[in-house]
């Protein structure tokens, strides 16, 4: 495979059809050496200088996008990279020394069918989890009756007063948990991490299981976390603990809706960073039915999710079967004829 140099910089950096870019350098080190093929519609487009331009290989393009692409190509150039002022880069010697498999052109043809048949069935599943994501909301709206009781959110829920520090036991060997720690919109927690562990030295807010910490930075990140832990939380978010009138859980979803976040960018854009706080907080009229009906309501959500998580694990399966594939491939555990 040839890395081509043009003498012009219009020429040099002009992206035809069937080219592979490869990311040369980037501030994540995990970004090195990701790989894309230009299509039709790159045509005449220029390239940035972080990227490298692939023509010219034995290989099929599009089954040469799926083995740089791999599991073992990434280690290999994570183990060759180097870096200076905050940027990790591969040098055109770690590129070339990545092993290629030499497959016949038919055969090579046929390995791509099946690897674009995986694609398609990840892109089927994705599409099916963005549909049923997006529906959810819709869901939860139809199913909390039009004439609920409105209560003004500070009436059932009580806020965070008082912080301690989390380089005093127990805190410090406690789970801490910060926004980058709940995945935007769902409401996962996905990392869970000491005090310690984060060198954390300022002020934080206790959490008790069953606490819903909202993060008041950028609410229209959604970052809702539902707590099973003993723990602390950063001060740019709010423990909020239930009082009698709310299941945990349902404050949790109401958090999390449409219609909340539509209420917490309205009124958090005042400032350079959109935060939403404790006065702003306390307008929010939220809808609270009888326990039976919030029992019901989030039992159903519960399903919901159930099926969405289902459908996740199904995709997870299909990228480990098409990178297992790749790396086969390219270690010589596998014959290319057996994949096809």
């Amino acid at each position: 495979m040839e890395i081509e140099e043009m003498p012009k910089d219009e020429q040099r950096y002009a992206v035809r059809a069937g080219d592979l870019l490869v990311v040369e350098g980037h501030a994540n080190p995990q970004e090195i050496g990701r790989c894309a093929l230009a299509g039709p519609e790159a045509q005449g487009l220029l390239h940035q200088n972080h990227l490298f331009r692939l023509s010219g290989s034995c290989l099929l393009p599009r089954l040469a996008e799926y083995l740089l692409n791999s599991p073992s190509s990434r280690s290999h150039w994570l183990a060759r990279s180097g870096t200076s002022s905050g940027l990790y880069t591969i040098s055109r010697r770690a590129l070339l020394d990545l092993p290629l498999p030499v497959i016949p052109t038919a055969l090579q043809r046929r390995i791509v069918e099946v690897l674009d048949a995986v694609t398609e069935a990840e892109r089927s599943i994705e599409a099916a989890i963005a549909k049923q994501r997006s529906l959810r909301g819709d869901i939860f709206a139809g199913l909390v009756a039009d004439d609920c009781e409105g209560r003004r959110v500070t009436d059932v829920v009580e806020l965070p007063s008082g912080q301690v520090d989390p380089r005093g036991m127990p805190y410090r060997e406690q789970v801490l948990l910060a926004p980058d720690h709940v995945e935007s919109r769902t409401g996962r927690v996905i990392g869970k991490e000491t005090a310690e562990f984060q060198g954390a030295v300022s002020g934080k807010y206790v959490v008790q299981p069953d606490d819903v910490v909202l993060s008041k930075i950028r609410p229209a990140l959604r970052k809702v976390a539902l707590a099973d832990f003993v723990g602390t939380c950063s001060a740019d978010m709010y423990p909020l603990r239930v009082t009698s009138e709310v299941l945990p859980k349902f404050l949790w979803v109401t958090l999390l809706s449409e219609e909340f976040s539509r209420f917490a960018e309205s009124v958090s854009g005042r400032t350079g960073i959109p935060k939403l706080n404790r006065k702003d907080l306390a307008l929010y009229s939220m809808c609270v039915p009888p326990l039976n009906d919030q029992q019901r309501i989030v039992e159903t959500l519960d399903a919901w999710d159930l099926k969405v998580a289902n459908d996740e694990h199904e995709l997870q399966k299909l990228r480990v079967l098409k990178q297992g594939l790749a790396d086969d491939l390219l270690s010589g555990r596998v014959r290319a004829d057996a994949v096809a």
